[in-house]
């Protein structure tokens, strides 16, 4: 089973991408991407995935959301590198989405 926290998908070979996935795949991220080239690859890849694939878009948040730096910096809005949705939704949804997913999927 695999996870993507906003991943990057532009490098990946297109052979990859075009072949998909074989093991259960949750992509979750932001809105948008400056390169529309990261979604596209993305698309492709799960619609090529041969095994469960989900992309679970996050209104209001940006790359460093998807890590440890809002829950312990608060300031990071200010300075623009965490969104707008609430820490502790966000904290509470990223959570039960990756512990469902792995108890789903790695039992």
């Amino acid at each position: 089973a695999c996870i993507a926290l906003d991943g990057w998908l532009v490098p990946v070979e297109q052979s990859i991408i075009k072949r998909g996935l074989t093991v259960p795949f949750l992509y979750m991220g932001r809105t948008h991407w400056d390169n529309p080239v990261n979604y596209e690859n993305l698309d492709t890849l799960i619609a090529a995935s041969t095994a469960s694939a989900e992309k679970l878009i996050l209104d209001g948040t940006k790359h460093f959301d998807y890590s440890d730096t809002p829950q312990f910096n608060t300031t990071s809005s200010k300075f623009g590198i965490s969104g707008t949705m609430d820490l502790d939704e966000l904290r509470i949804l990223l959570n039960s989405r990756i512990v469902s997913f792995f108890e789903l999927n790695l039992q």
